[in-house]
């Protein structure tokens, strides 16, 4: 898993499903902080067009050519139908935000032939890391020996 993670951060884009239209949830938080990281972040949700600033997408497929990678940050009951849609629309590398993930969509990520990160937190691995999330990082590495 060690290699999809590089890989995923090393893009230095992503789409991204799981922005609250309240903006007060860690979607929103997560797709701030990555943008201050300097990544390009392609935010999806089918009500919002705009948030401060940021422009939206209606949908998985309006992003499809802008990258291979989306990160997931929704309830867990709704990620398996967002695997298939992005599976659907060529994303290749999911990011299954800690708390987003089910047995059920990860096993679908694979069936579909998806590279599937989950049980980790995007904000560990996307540099510059900084605050609780190095320590957090600190401590998953000493205990991660994949």
């Amino acid at each position: 898993m060690k290699e999809l993670i590089r890989e995923f951060v090393e893009s230095r884009n992503t789409g991204l499903v799981g922005v609250s239209k309240s903006g007060k949830k860690f979607g929103f938080y997560a797709m701030n902080e990555l943008n201050k990281r300097g990544f390009e972040v392609f935010p999806v949700h089918n009500e919002i067009t705009e948030m401060e600033g940021v422009a939206f997408y209606k949908s998985i497929e309006e992003i499809s050519g802008l990258t291979k990678n989306l990160v997931i940050i929704v309830n867990p009951s709704k990620t398996e139908s967002i695997i298939v849609d992005a599976a659907n629309a060529g994303i290749k590398n999911i990011w299954i935000q800690q708390g987003a993930e089910s047995p059920a969509a990860i096993e679908k990520g694979k069936q579909l032939g998806l590279n599937v990160v989950h049980g980790k937190c995007i904000l560990m691995y996307s540099e510059p890391v900084k605050g609780f999330h190095k320590f957090h990082k600190v401590i998953a590495d000493f205990f991660d020996k994949s």
